[in-house]
Protein backbone atom coordinates (compact mmCIF):
# COMPACT_ATOMS: atom_id res chain seq x y z
CA UNK A 1 0.00 0.00 0.00
CA UNK A 2 3.00 2.32 0.51
CA UNK A 3 4.10 1.69 -2.78
CA UNK A 4 0.89 2.43 -4.34
CA UNK A 5 0.18 5.85 -2.67
CA UNK A 6 3.64 7.08 -3.17
CA UNK A 7 3.12 6.18 -6.76
CA UNK A 8 0.00 8.10 -6.32
CA UNK A 9 1.49 11.30 -4.90
CA UNK A 10 3.79 11.22 -7.51
CA UNK A 11 1.58 11.35 -10.23
CA UNK A 12 -0.75 14.03 -8.09
CA UNK A 13 1.81 16.02 -8.16
CA UNK A 14 3.01 15.80 -11.69
CA UNK A 15 -0.60 16.36 -12.68
CA UNK A 16 -0.72 19.56 -10.42
CA UNK A 17 2.44 20.32 -11.74
CA UNK A 18 0.30 20.38 -15.33
CA UNK A 19 2.54 17.85 -16.74
CA UNK A 20 0.69 14.30 -16.32
CA UNK A 21 2.94 11.42 -17.16
CA UNK A 22 2.39 7.82 -18.56
CA UNK A 23 2.24 4.76 -15.66
CA UNK A 24 5.43 3.56 -17.11
CA UNK A 25 7.67 6.44 -16.92
CA UNK A 26 5.99 7.14 -13.50
CA UNK A 27 7.24 3.56 -12.27
CA UNK A 28 10.58 3.82 -13.73
CA UNK A 29 10.83 7.19 -12.27
CA UNK A 30 9.77 5.75 -8.82
CA UNK A 31 11.74 2.43 -8.57
CA UNK A 32 15.07 2.80 -9.70
CA UNK A 33 16.14 5.68 -8.00
CA UNK A 34 14.79 3.80 -4.49
CA UNK A 35 16.83 0.74 -5.27
CA UNK A 36 19.76 3.23 -5.06
CA UNK A 37 18.41 5.00 -1.89
CA UNK A 38 18.66 0.71 -0.61
CA UNK A 39 22.22 0.48 -2.06
CA UNK A 40 24.31 3.57 -0.16
CA UNK A 41 22.97 1.83 3.10
CA UNK A 42 25.80 4.31 5.06
CA UNK A 43 23.33 7.44 3.84
CA UNK A 44 20.36 7.09 5.89
CA UNK A 45 17.15 7.41 4.11
CA UNK A 46 18.97 8.06 0.68
CA UNK A 47 19.05 11.62 1.58
CA UNK A 48 20.17 13.04 -2.04
CA UNK A 49 20.88 10.22 -3.86
CA UNK A 50 16.97 9.46 -4.25
CA UNK A 51 16.38 13.28 -4.72
CA UNK A 52 19.37 13.52 -7.19
CA UNK A 53 18.39 10.32 -9.14
CA UNK A 54 15.07 10.58 -9.66
CA UNK A 55 15.58 14.16 -11.09
CA UNK A 56 17.54 12.59 -13.42
CA UNK A 57 15.62 10.18 -14.46
CA UNK A 58 12.44 12.16 -15.01
CA UNK A 59 14.36 14.36 -17.29
CA UNK A 60 15.78 11.69 -19.21
CA UNK A 61 12.80 10.08 -19.87
CA UNK A 62 11.33 13.40 -21.01
CA UNK A 63 10.16 15.81 -18.22
CA UNK A 64 11.33 19.36 -18.32
CA UNK A 65 13.84 19.80 -15.55
CA UNK A 66 11.96 22.59 -13.57
CA UNK A 67 8.93 20.08 -13.33
CA UNK A 68 11.35 17.47 -12.10
CA UNK A 69 12.41 19.41 -9.63
CA UNK A 70 9.51 21.17 -8.19
CA UNK A 71 7.59 17.34 -8.37
CA UNK A 72 10.77 15.36 -7.06
CA UNK A 73 11.53 17.85 -4.22
CA UNK A 74 7.64 18.37 -2.87
CA UNK A 75 7.11 14.25 -3.36
CA UNK A 76 10.21 14.06 -0.30
CA UNK A 77 8.86 16.98 1.53
CA UNK A 78 5.90 14.86 1.86
CA UNK A 79 6.78 11.62 2.44
CA UNK A 80 10.42 11.74 4.18
CA UNK A 81 11.30 14.72 5.85
CA UNK A 82 7.39 16.27 7.02
CA UNK A 83 6.67 12.52 8.95
CA UNK A 84 10.54 12.23 9.86
CA UNK A 85 10.29 15.94 11.33
CA UNK A 86 6.55 15.09 12.72
CA UNK A 87 8.15 11.48 14.56
CA UNK A 88 10.80 14.24 16.07
CA UNK A 89 8.48 16.46 17.70
CA UNK A 90 6.39 13.56 19.18
CA UNK A 91 9.49 11.83 20.65
CA UNK A 92 9.21 14.84 22.87
CA UNK A 93 6.08 15.26 23.60
CA UNK A 94 5.16 11.95 24.28
CA UNK A 95 8.87 10.04 25.79
CA UNK A 96 8.40 10.08 29.86
CA UNK A 97 8.88 12.96 32.34
CA UNK A 98 10.98 11.21 35.07
CA UNK A 99 14.26 12.10 35.16
CA UNK A 100 16.60 8.96 35.13
CA UNK A 101 14.11 7.04 32.76
CA UNK A 102 12.53 4.22 36.04
CA UNK A 103 9.36 4.96 36.19
CA UNK A 104 7.88 4.07 39.99
CA UNK A 105 5.59 1.66 40.81
CA UNK A 106 3.11 1.88 43.68
CA UNK A 107 2.85 -1.44 45.48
Amino acid sequence: MNVGFDMLTLYALFFAAGHPISPAVLLTGYGVPLILGRLVFFIPGGIGVIEGSMTTLYTSLGVPYPVSVVVVLSYRALSFWFPTLIGFLLLLVLRPASGNGNRSQSA
